[in-house]
């Protein structure tokens, strides 16, 4: 009997050989977009300004910025030093975008920023194991409606917290 790997079974009626192509399209179908920068509904990121108080937007124009201070592309984020601000990231969506964001969210946590960051939950992504997994996180119940999207996410989102003052702004219940 062939051996075949768990992605294979997803959708395939039971005796059937499932088809080599059938997952990466799926995947293409789902996860492809074509535009990168997807606004944060005004809802959500109150909610969570009201935690945190934000004071720097990392990724942002200014039609979307959610904070006074914020960094477009032509300031250039990933360049750009954050600490000591307390940073809200909803970073570019695109198959090699969020690497490099996270990265970088990681070094400035790590140079005394705070960042909160909105991703796509991927969790089988390498990005997602190597820069999420051992962090403080909580999964958005449901799908987010970006703004200017026509419909919610094709995906659930995360808030993955950096930096090492998360433990004393967490909210109590709510």
């Amino acid at each position: 009997m062939e051996k075949l790997e768990i992605v294979d079974l997803i959708d395939v009626p039971v005796g059937r050989k499932p088809e080599r192509e059938a997952a990466p399209a799926l995947s293409r179908a789902l996860f492809s977009s074509v535009k990168a920068d997807w606004e944060t509904p005004a809802w959500f990121f109150n909610w969570l300004h009201g935690i945190w108080n934000f004071n720097l937007d990392v990724c942002a124009v200014a039609d979307t910025a959610k904070c006074k201070r914020f960094l477009s592309p032509k300031e250039n984020g990933l360049a750009a030093v954050w600490s000591p601000a307390t940073c809200w990231m909803n970073p570019p969506y695109g198959r090699k975008c969020f690497e490099p964001w996270l990265a970088k969210a990681v070094a400035e946590a790590n140079a005394g920023a705070v960042v909160v960051a909105l991703l796509p939950c991927r969790t089988g992504s390498r990005w997602f194991q190597r820069y999420c997994l051992n962090r403080p996180m909580f999964f958005v119940p449901g799908r987010l409606r970006f703004v200017g999207a026509s419909a919610s996410a094709p995906f659930d989102s995360v808030v993955v917290l950096y930096g090492l003052d998360w433990i004393g702004r967490c909210w109590n219940g709510g």
